[in-house]
């Protein structure tokens, strides 16, 4: 895999959830964002555009997936 082309790069923090809908807010409390709703469409990542957390898809059976109420 090419890094220098994929939007992992500049991610500040990699998620692996389980659903291609995911909501964020900048989970840092008084310092996070606006809470924003990203559909990943084609693609199986998606970058939150406030804080660069790096939404990935994750179809394993990985206990330490975050899990969203909203597909």
């Amino acid at each position: 895999m090419n890094f220098q082309n994929s939007p992992q790069r500049d991610a500040f923090e990699v998620v692996h959830v389980d659903s291609k809908k995911v909501s964020c807010d900048g989970g840092k409390g008084s310092a996070g964002h606006p809470l924003v709703y990203l559909n990943m469409g084609s693609k199986d990542y998606v970058v939150c555009p406030y804080c660069s957390k790096y939404f990935t898809l994750d179809n394993s059976n990985n206990d330490k997936k975050i899990k969203h109420k909203h597909d």
